[in-house]
């Protein structure tokens, strides 16, 4: 949370796939949209979805546990409606707006259509702009040669083999994850 004065409208970033809050922050102040947010005012909540480095606590299950693992991108909605919520009635505040990048906007999907008559219905109620940066609901039409290669491989399978527990744990391999792809496609060498 980038918390501001009580009046304040309330901005709520989630993440994409295979990251976390700190990609709202993690670049130069004037580069990270969560810091210019914050400095023009808005109060600004990060979310986290469960697995990523940020959010390995469950009520229930240890994260070295199969269980804590298992879920999909249809149960995410779930976690989406109690970070809202929370932001909701920690805020006062009945509406915000809603800032995704990728996965977070398949979460807002399923949310409207899988849960249309709950947490659909909850968000029409309390969000009053949703950004959807990248949005991705089907890989069906994708023209990437890469993406049609990685989507034949059952590469999901093969993660979960080989890190049965989540890999993005910190370290060299989780920067090895982010900043090789990124240099791939945006041809920066910033990273190092």
């Amino acid at each position: 949370r980038l918390a501001q004065s009580r009046n304040a409208s309330v901005i709520f970033l989630q993440h994409g796939i295979l990251a976390s809050s700190w990609c709202w922050v993690a670049n130069e102040p004037r580069r990270s949209l969560g810091i210019v947010l914050w400095k023009l005012g808005y109060e600004v909540w990060l979310g986290n979805n469960r697995g990523n480095v940020f959010s390995r606590n469950h009520t229930l299950f240890e994260t070295n546990t199969k269980e804590f693992w298992n879920f999909t991108f249809a149960d995410m909605p779930h976690d989406l409606y109690a970070q809202l919520r929370y932001v909701i009635q920690h805020t006062k505040r009945q509406r915000l707006s809603y800032i995704g990048w990728s996965q977070a906007n398949t979460q807002m999907l399923v949310a409207g259509t899988k849960f249309k008559a709950t947490i659909g219905k909850f968000l029409r109620r309390h969000i009053n702009l949703w950004v959807a940066l990248s949005p991705v609901a089907y890989l069906k039409h994708s023209t990437s040669p890469l993406l049609k290669i990685v989507a034949n491989m059952d590469l999901g399978e093969l993660v979960e083999r080989v890190f049965p527990f989540g890999f993005l744990t910190g370290g060299k391999f989780l920067f090895f994850c982010y900043s090789i792809p990124i240099e791939l496609i945006s041809g920066s060498k910033q990273l190092h």
